[in-house]
């Protein structure tokens, strides 16, 4: 994940729309349903924040950026062809089980 950029698994709107009933209510609903690179990282969400050469530009046409993200992806890849397909599919679900885990106090 780039490390300016926010994840977020529904709009403001649909947020607003569905926590307040109004859909007008959306500025307050973005900071509560999104997660900064560090946070998904802390939480094993993603597996690395890929660093921008020039901060704050990704939504920008930029060389710099897109060759970071080509070389994340490509260092990533590598790693992963080196483990047969089922260590993957073994770990792959561990992670998105542990994803969903809970523990009650």
């Amino acid at each position: 994940m780039l490390e300016n950029s926010v994840y977020s698994v529904i709009s403001p709107e649909g947020c607003a729309a569905i926590q307040w009933k109004d859909a007008k209510a959306s500025a307050s609903g973005p900071r509560r349903r999104s997660s900064s690179p560090r946070r998904l990282l802390r939480l094993k969400i993603i597996d690395e924040i890929v660093k921008e050469p020039v901060p704050a530009r990704a939504h920008r046409p930029d060389t710099h950026t897109r060759g970071a993200a080509r070389r994340a992806h490509r260092h990533v890849h590598r790693a992963l062809r080196k483990d047969p397909p089922r260590n993957l599919v073994r770990r792959l679900r561990e992670k998105y089980a542990a994803m969903g885990a809970y523990s009650e106090a």
